[in-house]
Order: structure tokens, then sequence, then C-alpha cells
């Protein structure tokens, strides 16, 4: 009975100390991402009716972007719109309250882990405490894309409860739990995969189960793999992202010597994070974090590394818990070391979020050695308040979880994130494409700063930055060739910034020729202007800017009838634009038809009353 009652007082403190740590984060907006499969899919904004459609599309499903298959996630997004609509501050809630939820049931499932160990409660406690107070969970809990992670861990950790239970109770229902556990959190993001190794590897270390229904066990969840990885192929369209150098160059550099290379390298960064989490950054990416080459630091990450693996297993039936937490610490980050497969950026906060609880479980195991606390010992958490261990324990989650509320003030938009990192991200490319683009836009869809050549000036040096990191960065110069050519008004400079963007692309849109047809157009060379409008029109035909030049252009050169039927083009795609009839009005005005002139005046009038 008092065990269960401290059990219920451990609870309620993760619980409150969840909303401690992130509470802030209600206040916040959308930022990184968080439109790519959020509020703005037009799947989710149809709430329960776009579950179906949800079930068999992408995840990832913007424009010609088409990868993954996530449902979980976007299904919760889609319950959400369903009730809420487009609320930031309900999602954050949601992503709160599923963060308290999946350290509850990591705190039940440490115990069922530990019970043989009387000291199972306090060590599990803190375990949890740590894990949920690290910073490097800030991406994950206050970006709303991130959901995923949550929900993938979630899905990963009741499996390992479940799996558990089944061995303990021999009651199949538990292993249908765990499969269905597992299912869940890889159909929410497949991070979850780490999992069907770290199942057998915990029956190993903590039951008496056999080897040989272990082994089963470990097929079992390969198959699972295998299938749900194969059935979504059968429905789903071919996937289309393209890889980019800044992003990871091991997508075009991959022998075993260079993997090797960067997994040592990658090690280094997350071996350092787990400790100092310091910078925190959105993004990282090509040349953030080294990928070629050897150095004195990254040989003996790699090493030291390598050599923990070899000795969790040594001490895999002596220290059971100091093994287990190296053992999954190293499973669950394998997947993103880049020796096995590239990661998008090449290191994120967000891919030690599952390894992080193995890092979580050998640091408090070395705190119980240093303080001489053995796990077996019959301490009630009323007794361990008294402790040394108590006090230095406090003092490491009060520095992390002071680094975490601070934290996460910077994802309140996406504006506040990019400049709050920026300073740190001079060598990365895609962040600095990604600020300036935002600026860019902000400064658009502000007319007053438009007039702000500091401003622009701004933009600009950051979009030159990442040419300046990765020549064939391809947005960047697109960028610069609309800045060069509608806001500085030098139309060659601008010019030569898009043909580069074509020919990096192999693919001209209709936006870039319509720009190029207007540097032609500055520089007064009508007829190389309107060969690029003609190009655009083709890859376009919806465009009323370029409509309009190409009728003008038409009108001057004595063809009224192209002249009209274009501007009539304009009205069906804007009916309740005045632009055409003016338009028009002036096409009769200067041939001198006043009835019509009249006729078209009339109507461009009565449209401005609508818009009125």
């Amino acid at each position: 009975m008092e065990r269960n009652k401290q059990k219920n007082i451990a609870t309620l403190i993760i619980i409150i100390f969840s909303f401690l740590l992130y509470g802030n984060t209600i206040k916040n907006k959308y930022s990184l991402d968080d439109n790519l499969v959020g509020n703005y899919d037009k799947d989710v904004r149809q709430g329960l009716n776009g579950i179906p459609n949800l079930l068999i599309s992408h995840y990832g499903n913007s424009g010609k972007l088409k990868y993954g298959y996530r449902p979980i996630v976007k299904i919760t997004y889609a319950i959400e719109y369903q009730f809420f609509g487009k609320n930031p501050h309900v999602s954050h809630l949601i992503n709160i309250l599923l963060y308290a939820l999946l350290l509850v049931v990591l705190f039940n499932t440490l115990l069922l882990l530990f019970k043989s160990y009387s000291n199972s409660l306090i060590f599990s406690l803190l375990v949890v405490l740590l894990f949920a107070s690290h910073p490097l969970h800030t991406e994950v809990v206050a970006s709303l894309k991130n959901r995923d992670a949550l929900l993938s861990f979630l899905g990963g950790i009741s499996g390992l409860f479940f799996i558990h239970k089944f061995v303990d109770k021999a009651r199949s229902k538990f292993l249908i739990f765990a499969i269905l556990s597992f299912l869940f959190g890889y159909l929410s993001k497949p991070d979850t995969m780490v999992f069907a190794a770290i199942y057998p590897v915990s029956l190993f270390v903590f039951t008496k189960y056999s080897r040989k229904k272990i082994i089963l066990i470990f097929i079992l969840f390969i198959a699972l793999l295998v299938l749900v990885r194969y059935i979504p192929r059968q429905f789903l369209t071919e996937n289309y992202r393209p890889k980019q150098f800044f992003e990871n160059p091991l997508y075009f550099h991959r022998t075993f010597l260079i993997r090797i290379q960067a997994a040592f390298h990658t090690t280094v960064f997350y071996l350092k994070m787990l400790f100092y989490p310091q910078p925190l950054l959105f993004y990282y990416g090509y040349n953030m974090v080294p990928v070629y080459g050897f150095t004195v630091i990254s040989v003996l990450s790699g090493v030291f590394h390598l050599g923990g693996f070899s000795y969790a297993v040594y001490i895999v039936k002596r220290n059971k818990i100091l093994s287990f937490g190296i053992l999954f610490y190293l499973i669950a980050i394998s997947m993103f070391l880049n020796f096995l497969v590239p990661s998008v950026g090449i290191v994120a906060e967000r891919f030690t979020f599952t390894a992080l609880l193995g890092f979580c479980i050998v640091l408090v195991w070395f705190l119980f050695k240093m303080f001489k606390m053995p796990i077996n010992s019959n301490v009630n958490l009323k007794q361990f308040l008294k402790t040394n261990l108590f006090i230095v324990f406090l003092l490491i989650i009060f520095v992390f979880s002071i680094k975490t509320i601070i934290r996460n003030n910077d994802w309140y938009d996406d504006l506040s994130l990019y400049k709050s990192d920026i300073k740190y991200l001079n060598n990365s490319a895609k962040a600095n494409e990604i600020i300036a683009t935002k600026l860019l836009f902000e400064l658009l869809n502000n007319s007053e700063n438009r007039k702000d050549f500091k401003e622009v000036e701004e933009v600009e040096k950051y979009f030159s930055r990442a040419i300046e990191l990765d020549s064939s960065y391809a947005i960047p110069k697109k960028r610069l060739g609309y800045i060069n050519v509608i806001l500085y008004n030098k139309p060659a400079k601008g010019r030569a910034y898009l043909l580069d963007y074509s020919k990096i692309v192999n693919d001209t849109d209709a936006e870039t020729l319509a720009l190029i047809a207007l540097s032609y157009e500055n520089e007064k060379k009508f007829s190389k202007a309107i060969s690029y409008f003609y190009k655009s029109f083709k890859v376009d035909s919806n465009q009323v800017n370029v409509l309009e030049k190409i009728a003008n252009f038409n009108f001057n050169n004595n063809k009224l009838d192209s002249a009209l039927y274009l501007n009539k083009r304009i009205m069906q795609i804007q009916p309740n634009s005045p632009k055409p009839y003016e338009n028009i009005a002036k096409y009769y005005y200067v041939l001198k038809d006043t009835a019509k002139i009249n006729y078209y005046i009339k109507l461009r009038n009565e449209k401005m009353k609508n818009i009125k």
C-alpha cells in the first residue's frame, strides 16, 4: 500500500513537472515547418472527413514534394482541427499533454523493467525527471511538427511495457498490445523501428526468457517492420524528395571510409550535446558538422562508443541496468549516425529523443554509485529528500529545466527562432536561406519596409552567404534574382541569378520565366521580354500579371482581338477584379471609341464598388 501511494505521488510529480517545463509554450504560435503537416494541409483541414484520405497519402505532400507515410500523427492534427480549428495554443497544449502521458508510461515501464530492485521507484523517477528536463527535448515538444516524435516514442515505449507484461503474465493479449503499440509508433514516425532491437535486448537483460523465444520475438518485430514498410508502397504514389548537398553531402559521397568518418564526427556532436546542450539550433546541415576526415576527438569518440558497446555486452549479467542503459543509447542513436543512411541536416536535436533515455539511465546509475546509494536499498521518497544525492540531482535538473524553459521562448514563432539562432549558424547554408526567405516575405508584406534598403541588404547578405557555402543551392539564386529585378532595378544582375537557378533545377517555373521577362522589359528589350512572357504563359496560363503584359504588348502591335481575349481570360480568373475592364477601356480610348470606353468604365466602376 505504501509503495502504491509513493507511486501515485511520483506520477503526480511527473505530470506537474511536465507543465512547469513546457507550460510557457502554450502562448507560442506556429513555427518552423508546422505548416507542412499541420493546419495548412488540405486533408487535415477537412477534419474527421479527411481521415480516409490521410490513410492513403504521403506524410509530406506539398507541391511536387511527396515523401514518407505517417498517418497517425496527421490524424491527430485532423481530429484537433475538427474540434478547435486552426489554434496553435490548443496544439501546444496537446503536445504537453502527450509529453506528460509519455513520461507516465515511461515511468511505469521502468518500474516493470527494474522491478527486481527494491529502490526501483526512486531510480525510475530520477531517470524520468532527468529525461523530461533535458533541453534536447525542446525541439520535439515546442515544435508542433515534431509531434510525430512524441507519438513514435510513446508507441515504442508502450510496446516495451507490454512485451514485459506478456513475458510476466504469459497472456497473448499483451503481445497483441505490444504489436499494436509498435505499429502505432511506427505509423507516427519510423524512428520506432529501433525498438525492434530494444525489445529482445531488454528481455535478454532483465528476464529469464529463453533465447529461442527472444529470437522469435525479434523475428516477429522485424517481420512487422518489413510489412509496414512494404504495404503502403502498394497504394502511395512514388516518393519525391530531392537530395540536396546542403542538407547532407553524404547523399553524394558514400564510400565505406567516409561513412565511418561521418559516424565518428556525429558521435562527437551527440556526446557533447548530452552533457552541454548549447547552443540549441533549429537546423544544422552542411557545413555545421564535419563529415569528412578523422580528427583526434572524432577517433576517440568513435572508439569510446565501440568500446562502450563491448563493455555493455561484457557486463550484461553482472550489471544489468548499466548495460541496458548503454545498449539502449547506442541502439537508438545508431540510425542517426550517418553510417547506414544519411540523416537530413546531418544532425538534429530531435534525433536524440529516444536515445536520451539510455543516457539518463546511465547517468542516474553513476549518481547512485557516486553517492553510495545501492539500488537495492529500501529508501522511500521522504528519506531520499534528505540525501546528498537529492541535492546534486536537484541542481542538475534545475540547470536543465531553466535552459529548457528559456529555449521554449525562442520557439514562439518563425522569426523569433531564426533570429535567436542565426548568430551560431553562419556556416549553415540552409539556415541562412531560411532566415533570408522569412525576412524577404516579411518585407514584401509590409509596404513601408520595402523602401528600407538596409533591410533588403540584410536579406541579400543571408542569401549570398548561403550561395557562398553551397554554390549549387538554387533557392537563394532565385530570391536574389527577384531582389535585383524587382527591388533594386538591376535587371542584368538579377537575370544572371535567375538563369543560373534555371540551370541548377533544370525545370524553369513560370514565376522565374516571368521575372526574366521583366528584367528584359526593364532594359526596354521588348521582343526578348515578350518571348519569356509567352514561355511563362505556357507553363502557367493563370498568371494575371503575365496575361496583362502579353495583352498590352499585343494591343500595341495591332492585335486587338488577342488583347481582348486575354483580358477576358483575366475576368474568368479574377471575376471581381476591375483591372481587365480598365485595360479594355484604355484600348478603346486609343481607338477613340467613346461608346465602348463608357461601357467598360461603367463595368470597371461596378467592380470597384464590390471591392469597397
